[in-house]
């Protein structure tokens, strides 16, 4: 009687441990494999392999498949005609480029991937096509280089760490293509392209050639006569008319194509073809503002050359929102006569707070935004539908400020007309 004692005192507490230990060792396992699942799906489902992009574009161009082509005033057309209220009753002395802000997509033709930005693929035709039809009139193309092939320049998804994260590479032709034959079909109003380059190869040789191809991928921009050159004010080619090109009335760009690049190519050696030399299509050069200078801007953007003056800047977007709240009025001056970007990583969150700050606080004219995931958003269907169902005619209050009932949606300052009014008190 005391062995039977003996053996339910002792074999009890182990048979309880071990039971514990295989109960612990089961939870452990569910855990590891629960965790490892959302890896996969968040990380590892699509790779570079050819196959794996393949399934992952045809993923996002139905994801995508619901934003079809909207109607948008276009400003040109309503400035030059006298036609509908309010962009009738605005002073021609108003109209000038930098007093307007258009929509700009960031990462031009990359449609993002399975949960979220990134491992993403790019697709430049039917990306810029669905960039237009939300209404967007620049496009911010992210230039870069794989180091296997320094001296062809493409488009890359890099974030804040400059890692990179699209799983393949987006091409400047074909997208300067894709513009070409899309951008002015429903809409006239002028398409400001922002060439900003994160990096150029190192060798002297390998960036006159990295230049020159650059070069050649613009060349579908003088179709149809669409890139901005000889006009009655004089020769826009060569950065030739950079002091003007902001305070002349945006009627004048009706139906054109205007490019901007962070790097003085004024410095690039001629070439027998002026179309071969990047500075023949660049209209202005982009210089960094003293005020936002941040890593994340990368290292080609030139600072402002003594003797010189800045037309269009460039600043880092934390940089300028943490200008104390008594000196954005002043940074506002300075935006109201240099047309500003401001720049974060593809990844930023724009809240509504911070685009009302960048937009109608310091007189930002550009900020860059994830255009094709903010249209496929619920939010911006039902906040547009619900200020066009209530306001079909907007009044000069609607040009400047987020008029969004919900406050959810950046997209907001762009319902009515792809290029917006700045938010300037007297312009009547």
């Amino acid at each position: 009687m005391g062995a039977i004692q003996s053996i339910v005192q002792y074999k009890i507490p182990d048979l309880y441990w071990q039971w514990g230990i295989l109960i612990f060792l089961i939870l452990l396992m569910t855990t590891y494999g629960g965790f490892s699942f959302w890896f996969y799906q968040k990380y590892s489902m699509f790779t570079e392999t050819p196959n794996s992009i393949a399934t992952l574009l045809s993923v996002r161009r139905n994801a995508l498949g619901s934003i079809q082509p909207a109607s948008f005033v276009s400003v040109t057309a309503n400035l030059a005609t006298g036609g509908l209220v309010p962009w009738s009753s605005i002073n021609e002395k108003y109209q000038a480029l930098h007093n307007w802000r258009p929509l700009t997509v960031r990462l031009v033709g990359y449609l993002g991937g399975s949960n979220g930005l990134e491992n993403g693929v790019f697709d430049m035709n039917f990306g810029v096509r669905s960039a237009l039809n939300l209404g967007t009139r620049c496009f911010l193309f992210d230039i870069d280089y794989l180091e296997v092939a320094p001296c062809r320049p493409l488009l890359l998804y890099r974030d804040k760490t400059a890692y990179k994260r699209s799983l393949n590479s987006g091409s400047i032709l074909d997208g300067m293509t894709a513009l070409s034959n899309n951008a002015f079909t429903n809409n006239r109003d002028p398409i400001l392209i922002i060439l900003y380059l994160h990096r150029i190869p190192p060798g002297n040789k390998q960036q006159e050639r990295f230049f020159l191809n650059l070069a050649k991928s613009l060349n579908p921009l003088a179709d149809n006569q669409n890139h901005l050159g000889e006009t009655s004010l004089g020769n826009f080619r060569n950065c030739g008319k950079e002091d003007t090109l902001f305070i002349t009335p945006i009627t004048t760009y009706a139906n054109k194509f205007i490019v901007c690049v962070n790097y003085d190519t004024s410095q690039l050696k001629a070439t027998t073809n002026p179309a071969d030399n990047l500075h023949y299509w660049n209209h202005a050069r982009i210089y960094q503002d003293p005020q936002g200078i941040d890593k994340t801007l990368g290292s080609v953007t030139p600072s402002v050359a003594t003797g010189r003056s800045a037309h269009i800047k460039v600043a880092s977007t934390d940089q300028i929102l943490n200008i104390a709240e008594a000196a954005q009025a002043t940074y506002a001056v300075s935006c109201s006569s240099v047309f500003t970007i401001s720049l974060a990583p593809p990844e930023y969150d724009y809240t509504n707070a911070k685009m009302e700050t960048l937009l109608n606080k310091l007189g930002v004219q550009c900020v860059p935004l994830d255009v094709l995931s903010l249209g496929i958003n619920p939010n911006y269907a039902a906040a547009k539908d619900e200020i066009l169902r209530n306001k079909p005619t907007p009044t000069r209050v609607e040009l400047s400020t987020d008029n969004s009932t919900s406050k959810k949606d950046p997209l907001s300052y762009w319902y009515y007309a792809p290029w917006s009014f700045k938010n300037i008190a007297n312009y009547v």
